[in-house]
């Protein structure tokens, strides 16, 4: 994603990156900062970083967005470079942004997101032609293993390059001999399986540790920030309902079971999904009908975003090979991984 958008940086269109908390985000706005310094030779007071975390920053940019620019830029001739993190805060952010960004034609905006429901629909709708989306998940299997063990990923995407081209009809699959690594490959397999994609997660060696940050991710983002955001009140039957999703990976939903297990109504259980789906946590994928109007009427499958999330939420870390779910978490890490080919760039 980085030599994308850094191959594109002349391109007026505000640069809208979600995902989920954790994801990389911010450190991708690090790295872009960084190749502007030493690559571009950009002055470093032409660049301006915000997280809107910060309650001081958010309340000064809500109130006043033209002063708040006005206040901080010295030469209004020049290039300059706007980093806004976590945008999904701003009340009207929509029409905010579309001020600056008519208003200021030198400054180029970047903004984050953790939020869809935020920004796609609330901020986008002004910003139509004027925006480019990128999502940026937690590692796919791929990344995991680029990071962990370099010779295993380049024995691991030599084959999967041969099965994609079988897939794609390009060429028969060769036969191909059992790797040296196979153990080694498994044993990563597990591994991102079982604690998922997260980089923090990847980083940490102890598996107590990564339950800690698994958990904390829970408790910050899917409780605290969710329910802030989108005024969820109550907060247990929430959590149930997020163990249910959890304990459904790769069955087809049935709303009135999850409505009946977690006591709320159904038209709430079907807020919460969305909710979910919109702030980067699940994913539901339907049946595929040729006629669209019995595929949208069918119960879809759950799937999430990170299977280390899913197995935090039921408090499971137990190995792989004997659990009675790893046919569910299989199926929802092919899930992951076509949806992280697939979801790059949309406008």
């Amino acid at each position: 994603m980085f030599q994308k958008i850094i191959s594109w940086l002349k391109e007026k269109e505000i640069f809208i990156i979600l995902g989920p908390r954790q994801s990389g985000k911010t450190t991708l706005f690090s790295m872009i900062q960084e190749y502007l310094l030493q690559k571009k030779k950009v002055k470093y007071n032409s660049i301006f970083s915000f997280s809107f975390e910060d309650l001081e920053t958010r309340r000064q940019f809500n109130q006043n967005p033209k002063e708040f620019v006005e206040s901080r830029i010295k030469d209004k001739k020049g290039r300059l470079w706007w980093f806004l993190d976590e945008y999904h805060w701003i009340k009207q952010g929509g029409q905010k942004l579309k001020f600056l960004y008519d208003f200021y034609p030198q400054i180029k905006f970047f903004i984050t997101g953790s939020s869809s429901l935020e920004i796609t629909f609330k901020t986008g709708k002004y910003l139509v032609g004027r925006s480019l989306y990128f999502h940026l998940f937690p590692l796919s299997f791929s990344e995991f293993l680029k990071f962990k063990d370099p010779i295993i990923f380049n024995s691991y995407n030599k084959s999967r390059n041969f099965l994609w081209n079988f897939i794609l009809g390009k060429k028969k699959i060769p036969l191909l001999e059992n790797s040296i690594y196979e153990e080694n490959f498994y044993k990563f397999f597990e591994e991102y399986l079982t604690f998922g994609g997260y980089p923090e997660i990847i980083k940490k060696k102890n598996k107590e540790l990564k339950k800690a940050v698994l958990n904390s991710i829970i408790n910050t983002y899917l409780e605290r920030e969710i329910r802030e955001l989108l005024l969820i009140e109550d907060l247990d039957s929430y959590r149930k309902l997020l163990q249910l999703f959890s304990s459904q990976v790769g069955q087809i939903t049935n709303y009135n079971q999850l409505s009946s297990d977690s006591s709320l109504y159904f038209k709430l259980v079907k807020k919460h999904l969305n909710i979910l789906e919109e702030t980067f946590v699940i994913k539901r994928v339907y049946l595929f009908f040729k006629n669209f109007s019995s595929e949208i009427r069918k119960n879809p499958k759950i799937y999430f975003y990170d299977t280390g999330i899913r197995n935090s939420l039921i408090e499971n870390f137990g190995n792989l090979f004997l659990r009675t779910d790893k046919g569910g978490l299989v199926e929802n890490f092919i899930f992951q991984e076509f949806q992280k080919q697939n979801k790059v760039l949309e406008k």
